[in-house]
């Protein structure tokens, strides 16, 4: 089954991870997870609500729980056709008051046909949020510069965080609960293994299938669901 990373996540806006198109990715945010040699293909990642995430009174629920299938380099990213729609393209009238809660309130996509474009009224929104926008380019002199692409987003100033994590993180297996919608996960000895602000890893075998397993169990309740 692989190790669990926990992290706790203070945004949730469809960008980071991006649970679109089929795949859930992780191409933004989160460095040293996406660096660490120690998350390898065949571990799950799960992202639980930070404080900013909760309601009063409401602790620690789950955002999503994917498994990884692959770690690729951004211009692997960028120039695979498989992840043509997460780049992003910018609204008419960019606002930066859309919430992820307006895109998903009146769809519930229980399967990755969801991938194939058809979103209703949601499709540009969804098309807003790609999270593929970094590539590299060499000018005529043999020097390598890596271009952001303009996005709602992520600006300037956070290019040197993202691209330090020098991966993306690629998932077909994810469970996305989506915002207003985070499950609880509740049950004997997982309480220990809910993350501070540091990511942490399950690592106990029979631990790591218990949640997995849990999780499986309550997919009717995500979002969206990969296959």
């Amino acid at each position: 089954m692989g190790k669990i990373c926990f992290y706790t996540m203070t945004h949730d806006t469809g960008f980071a991870p991006n649970p679109f198109f089929d795949y859930l990715t992780l191409a933004t945010c989160k460095p040293q997870i996406r660096k660490s040699k120690n998350v390898k293909s065949g571990d799950w990642i799960a992202g639980w609500s930070g404080k900013r995430l909760q309601k009063k009174g409401e602790g620690k629920r789950l955002i999503y729980l994917a498994r990884i299938s692959e770690k690729i380099s951004y211009n692997d990213y960028w120039n695979d056709k498989r992840f043509e729609m997460k780049k992003p393209i910018m609204p008419p009238e960019y606002k930066k008051t859309q919430s992820f809660s307006q895109i998903l309130k009146d769809d519930a996509c229980h399967s990755s046909s969801c991938g194939a474009r058809d979103y209703g009224n949601f499709d540009n929104e969804i098309l807003y949020l790609g999270d593929n926008i970094y590539y590299d380019i060499i000018d005529h002199n043999g020097i390598s510069y890596t271009i952001q692409l303009e996005n709602k987003s992520h600006g300037e100033d956070l290019k040197e965080h993202d691209v330090n994590g020098e991966n993306v993180i690629i998932c077909e297996e994810f469970y996305y609960f989506g915002e207003g919608n985070y499950l609880d996960v509740n049950y004997d000895g997982i309480e220990h293994y809910k993350p501070g602000r540091c990511s942490i890893f399950l690592n106990d075998q029979e631990k790591v299938d218990d949640f997995i397993s849990y999780v499986r169990k309550h997919k009717n309740q995500a979002k969206i669901v990969g296959k």
